[in-house]
């Protein structure tokens, strides 16, 4: 389990300049049954979250998807339908990725998010678009969420590269 530690990169990350890692706590996101904008201050700093449950209990998943709403108008543009359908699925995800890790290495983990929207601070998005790629490599598993268009996105196609490279 020490080997899935990735506070030594976050820290690498968080030292090079812009705003620190942050990551959605799966109870946070089952709580709200959306997916949480990043003014609403839900995600956490990634260290903190980590040192919460200790490292061999935490597993950070990006979540690569495509926006369902996109917009230009910040104010009206969401990654979800208003049926709350990915954070939906998600939830799921998080119920039975944590009966797997139980029935297969006998401890529940904690799961922490990296998802966009609610861990990039979406007023001042351009600060946090260099570190992509670190954060992608900060995250130990990765979770596409397949939609209409999402290999039409280049985010969406230059995500699962760089997952497959740094893992």
């Amino acid at each position: 389990a020490a080997s899935f530690d990735r506070r030594p990169l976050i820290q690498i990350a968080n030292s090079i300049g812009g705003p620190p890692m942050k990551l959605l706590h799966w109870r946070q996101l089952m709580k709200l049954g959306r997916i949480p904008h990043s003014n609403e201050s839900v995600a956490v700093e990634a260290i903190a979250g980590i040192e919460s449950f200790g490292a061999p209990e935490v597993e950070i998943i990006m979540i690569s998807h495509r926006w369902l709403r996109p917009s230009l108008d910040r104010s009206t543009a969401h990654p979800d339908l208003l049926d709350n359908r990915k954070a939906k699925a998600i939830n799921e995800f998080s119920n039975w990725r944590r009966q797997w890790v139980r029935h297969t290495h006998g401890f529940l983990p904690e799961i922490f998010y990296w998802i966009d929207f609610a861990c990039v601070d979406q007023a001042n998005t351009s600060a946090a678009v260099p570190l992509l790629p670190i954060w992608v490599a900060c995250c130990e598993r990765f979770l596409r969420i397949d939609t209409d268009g999402y290999d039409s996105r280049a985010w969406c196609r230059l995500e699962p590269l760089l997952s497959y490279v740094f893992s």
